[in-house]
């Protein structure tokens, strides 16, 4: 790589792609992966610098003519200029004028609130997907998994009920290992018989006819996704939809939020919140649980008869130990005179040292 004539972009983006994280020193994340692949199959043997900002116009419009979310080509052209700067600045292979600059473009327009599916609205989108687009749904709301798990779920990653997935194909880093429920394990009964009646000894769970899977740079949510959306009259739905559908009901059917985090495999607590969406009739069954108001409570004015309840009033525990002997001392007036002579007659303005 000394010539800097001959250094084509796939080159240098192979390179890249082998290198740790630069924020969290583990291996480039799936997505990571999938956005510098597309880009070395777009660029492949162009000389690394020969790029300006025309090259970064034509790759945001050629993303916005496939339909892809603005939030998407942010990250697609991040990892992009990402190659360049490594050329520049780790292999001294260009320049900085050959490094073109980016705005990011207003992810705004394409924001939207996560949606929570209803029982009603997954029987409609089940039965409007083709069956392997199906299958995956079934999957993702049985185990909350996200799309790029399930598209490249392996047969090697279940085993003896338990999912176990490495860090390195996970968005949190960390290892996954969690039991299936039972749900999910039908689901894989049902993949492998389809695999096994076709003859095929597949590597990965959910597969095409051929035996293959879908391919990385192949969206799940496709348009025979959207039209599956339109028939099934349930409006847009995105797969991730399907992890947030997941983890409210698992939140309204009472399971601890620290297994919940484990099971979903989220890095804490903070990001696991923005996966529940408790609507007012879920938390409506909860909201009595702390309330512990006696039901006869006055203040003094209140009271019927001007005298506050004490048999509903607790004694602060931080009376001191000095009054707590004293009034023990005290006699009341129908009770039995202390010991000691001192201390004066409960309802008498007489001390005992008078009464001889």
């Amino acid at each position: 790589m000394s010539d800097r004539e001959t250094v084509a972009f796939q080159q240098v983006a192979e390179r890249y792609i082998k290198q740790p994280s630069k924020r969290l020193g583990r291996p480039k994340s799936p997505a990571a992966n999938t956005a510098i692949e597309e880009a070395i199959e777009r660029y492949g043997n162009r000389p690394i610098d020969s790029f300006g900002v025309c090259d970064v116009t034509d790759y945001v419009e050629d993303l916005q003519e496939k339909g892809f979310r603005s939030a998407t080509i942010n990250s697609r052209l991040r990892y992009f200029i990402a190659v360049l700067n490594y050329a520049k600045n780790k292999r001294g292979l260009i320049e900085a004028k050959h490094v073109p600059s980016y705005e990011n473009l207003n992810v705004s327009e394409d924001a939207r609130e996560p949606r929570v599916l209803d029982d009603r609205e997954i029987h409609r989108l089940l039965f409007c997907l083709p069956k392997l687009q199906s299958q995956m749904v079934r999957f993702a709301l049985a185990t909350g998994l996200r799309v790029t798990n399930v598209k490249c779920l392996l047969w090697s990653e279940v085993r003896d009920g338990m999912l176990d997935i490495k860090g390195a194909k996970m968005k949190s880093g960390k290892r996954l290992l969690v039991p299936l429920s039972q749900s999910a394990l039908v689901i894989l009964d049902r993949m492998l018989e389809l695999q096994q009646s076709r003859g095929q000894d597949c590597e990965y769970v959910f597969t095409k006819r051929n035996g293959h899977p879908i391919s990385k740079r192949t969206s799940v949510t496709n348009r025979v996704w959207q039209r599956a959306c339109d028939r099934a009259e349930i409006g847009s739905v995105r797969f991730h939809d399907l992890r947030h559908t997941w983890a409210t009901r698992h939140a309204v059917a009472g399971t601890p939020m620290p297994l919940l985090q484990k099971l979903g495999g989220w890095s804490s607590m903070s990001m696991l919140e923005r996966y529940m969406h408790l609507a007012n009739m879920d938390m409506q069954n909860f909201v009595n649980n702390g309330a512990s108001v006696p039901s006869k409570s006055y203040t003094q004015n209140e009271s019927p008869k001007g005298v506050i309840d004490h048999s509903v009033i607790d004694r602060p525990s931080s009376v001191s130990v000095a009054v707590k002997r004293a009034r023990k001392m005290v006699v009341e007036p129908d009770g039995i005179e202390p010991t000691t002579s001192t201390l004066p007659v409960s309802g008498s303005k007489r001390s005992l040292t008078h009464v001889a």
